[in-house]
């Protein structure tokens, strides 16, 4: 007979997650996830089988969470404009060090294809909704029509990933906000 979870997954998920965040993977022990987790060596393995499979369920918990947090605040503004410019100070003011994904695929680079595809589609699920978010926008006529809503999604999520990457190295808080200022200058250009 099958025993029951001692835990809450959730919980010890959160917890993988924060540890991975600040060791990453490579500097992760298993002895390390067994002390933070506080669950046994053999529960651990029992429902994660291993490192990596728990290191897979943590991305998987962060893009059900954090990610899908964004993604409802896009789907449901009033205002483009303003949620765009909360994301970069929330970006910017966040002290856990960049993006727990981005950090992911720079670990773990090409060589490890199921990081990349969970990354990948985390990547395609954000530009996505900005996407969507640029067209309302764009029909309501709060933001210019000048690019197309495609091309302006990618330029806004490679400049939220940049500037996530350089606050990951320690950079200087009021450079990132004036790099997200002339990036979001660009909502209202017209040349």
């Amino acid at each position: 007979m099958a025993r029951t979870k001692e835990f809450d997954e959730a919980e010890v998920l959160d917890k993988a997650l924060k540890l991975f965040r600040e060791k990453g993977y490579n500097g992760t022990s298993t002895q390390d996830l067994v002390d933070r987790l506080c669950i046994s060596r053999s529960s651990m393995y029992n429902c994660y089988s291993d490192k990596q499979n728990l290191f897979l369920q943590a991305i998987r918990r962060y893009r059900d969470t954090v990610t899908e947090v964004l993604i409802t605040h896009l789907r449901n503004a009033t205002s483009l404009k303003s949620v765009l410019h909360q994301l970069f100070e929330d970006i910017i003011g966040n002290e856990e060090g960049g993006c727990f994904l981005a950090s992911c695929s720079l670990e773990s680079g090409p060589w490890q294809p199921e990081v990349a595809k969970l990354v990948k589609e985390n990547m395609d699920a954000v530009e996505k909704e900005l996407e969507e978010a640029i067209k309302r926008a764009q029909q309501a006529g709060e933001i210019s029509e000048e690019w197309a809503p495609k091309k302006l999604a990618g330029y806004l999520y490679n400049n939220m990933n940049g500037i996530m990457l350089m606050l990951s190295f320690g950079a200087n808080k009021k450079a990132c906000r004036d790099i997200a200022s002339i990036c979001l200058s660009v909502l209202d250009a017209q040349h």
